[in-house]
């Protein structure tokens, strides 16, 4: 198997199939999931502004998971494998649109089945002249069919190896905007200081998001690798998917240890862990600039809390992903939303079929 290159995976034909089944079965092992732990756990006190919902969109996406977990037990691995389909170009097309990048949904959506097929289409795409809006979806969709067959279907631990290997698949055939050839930087850590800028909504003022040096990138990833281990790892089957998955994410996106790539590369961490631990993704962009918008200021807004927190507080007690987790929760229900919806429509079907 190339782990470089990602392009030779256990049953090709039957990914999707495969992601059913793990689906199946972390929905098993989630049957117990308390509900009241999570809130406890994620809900922000009063003081706290923005966060009044957060307790309502806990209990939409917990009780959508039971809900696709009893249709589960009903329903075939192929109406779920069908539905997968569909909400993994949706979380591709979405990540993809807030770095404006990629195609339209339906194009992504149909690249994104050859990929998950196990179709080799890169050399189609460079003979066509190598369309660069159709490579990116391409190397997304390879780069998350990757990671899940490492960390969800293989269930290894998540590694810096497995990061730079991932990192590599996302920007394959992609030279940087400077013109540095793809080979001297995907799959390997930043060599030179960057920041990100944005327009603050109050102020209309540009604000600049700084993230950490780049000297200090492999500490602060192997830091970032170790800290994630052992909290899943203390934390077991009984680990909390959404805060989980967020903070992951929101630590990752902070240190930004490459030189481009860095927020597609959070949202397939994102989603590799709300996967292997709740069953369900979060799509989030895919609903165009306002979705876009919203995630960009959390983004901005975790930045200035990520480093009043480095160093300074316990990985328990920080709250610099929370503003995410939020967005993640409801991004979650309304997955699982659509996703018991196509179950239900299968399901209905079946039966009115003539025996």
């Amino acid at each position: 198997m190339d782990l470089q290159n990602g392009k030779t995976m256990a049953s090709e034909p039957t990914f999707y199939l495969k992601l059913a089944r793990f689906m199946r079965i972390s929905s098993q092992r989630q049957r117990e999931l308390n509900s009241r732990r999570m809130i406890v756990r994620i809900v922000v006190p009063q003081t706290r502004k923005g966060y009044e919902s957060l307790t309502e969109y806990l209990e939409l996406a917990t009780t959508f998971m039971g809900c696709t977990r009893a249709e589960l037990e009903k329903g075939s691995d192929e109406a779920l494998a069908d539905g997968l389909e569909i909400e993994l170009a949706r979380m591709i097309f979405g990540s993809n649109f807030i770095e404006g990048a990629g195609a339209d949904f339906e194009e992504t959506l149909a690249l994104s089945k050859e990929v998950f097929r196990g179709k080799d289409i890169i050399e189609s795409l460079q003979e066509a002249g190598g369309d660069y809006d159709r490579l990116e979806v391409v190397q997304h969709a390879r780069a998350l069919k990757f990671f899940l067959q490492k960390f969800c279907l293989d269930n290894l631990d998540l590694t810096e190896d497995l990061i730079l290997q991932t990192h590599k698949i996302l920007c394959e055939g992609r030279d940087h905007d400077d013109g540095t050839a793809w080979e001297q930087w995907a799959g390997k850590y930043r060599d030179c200081e960057i920041a990100a800028s944005s327009i603050d909504k109050d102020t209309a003022k540009r604000i600049k998001s700084v993230f950490i040096r780049a000297s200090s990138v492999p500490s602060y990833t192997v830091n970032l690798v170790r800290a994630f281990n052992s909290w899943a790892s203390e934390q077991g089957h009984e680990a909390d998917p959404f805060e989980l998955a967020s903070w992951l994410c929101t630590q990752f996106v902070n240190i930004h240890p490459f030189a481009d790539g860095n927020g597609r590369m959070c949202r397939i961490l994102l989603n590799g862990v709300l996967f292997k631990h709740a069953g369900l993704i979060a799509c989030i962009g895919e609903d165009g600039s306002e979705g876009k918008d919203q995630y960009l200021e959390i983004a901005r807004m975790s930045n200035k809390k990520y480093h009043e927190e480095d160093c300074e507080i316990r990985v328990e007690n920080q709250t610099s992903h929370l503003a995410l987790t939020k967005v993640v929760v409801k991004r979650v229900s309304e997955c699982g939303e659509r996703m018991l919806e196509r179950l239900r429509i299968v399901g209905r079907s079946l039966v009115e079929q003539p025996h």
